[in-house]
């Protein structure tokens, strides 16, 4: 990942010192959930709506393509309802992420615009979570130990879709999806897998 962060970090530079850099910031709502596998539990598991702030720069790479790098701050988690031995528990994970985005976008014009698709991949790092159940609440821990509640890196993917009005307004929808284990390392067993998804709402300006 480390590679993969200079290597980008690199081509940036090169385009941007070639290219008409742009800028741009938006901001939207996320429909978090995750995707649970545990042969031992039964799970019920339904989006949380959080948001998400972004800061971007578009770099064209032709007239058609552009690398648009990112840092974004979301919301992440998921409610849930699991039976445990025949007890039902009932509870919402709230988590929030410092990503950064390596996105790939491809435009297409319009006479009042551009239609877009991209497509890239994101690091998330943990920045603070918390578990409510019933009347308690409880701040979770980042990490990897076995006292430590979630996972402190989420990679993955996100794509998304929308269009880029002449005036700067920009508007777009999307879905991404974690590859990484959200159970701290030390503490995984057997197959019990959890892994972030959401889909998000953007409206911003560039």
């Amino acid at each position: 990942m480390k590679k993969l962060l200079t290597i980008a970090l690199l081509c940036l530079t090169v385009l941007s010192l070639k290219a008409e850099v742009k800028y741009g910031l938006k901001a939207g709502v996320n429909f978090a959930n995750a995707t649970f596998k545990n042969a031992g539990l039964s799970t019920s598991p339904s989006s949380l709506t959080t948001f998400h702030v972004t800061g971007f720069a578009d770099i064209p790479i032709d007239g058609m393509f552009s690398f648009q790098p990112g840092i974004t701050y979301l919301g992440k988690g998921y409610k849930y309802d699991i039976t445990i031995n025949d007890s039902p528990e009932k509870g919402e994970t709230s988590l929030s992420y410092l990503e950064v985005l390596l996105n790939g976008i491809a435009y297409f014009p319009t006479r009042s615009g551009r239609l877009f698709i991209g497509a890239g991949p994101y690091m998330g790092i943990g920045i603070s979570g918390t578990l409510e159940q019933g009347n308690t609440e409880k701040d979770l821990k980042f990490g990897t130990g076995t006292d430590d509640d979630v996972s402190p890196i989420d990679l993955g993917l996100n794509f998304m879709l929308g269009y880029h009005l002449n005036g700067g307004l920009l508007f777009n929808g999307g879905y991404g999806f974690g590859f990484t284990n959200a159970i701290p390392k030390d503490k995984r067993a057997d197959d019990i897998k959890i892994n972030h998804k959401q889909f998000f709402l953007s409206l911003g300006y560039s």
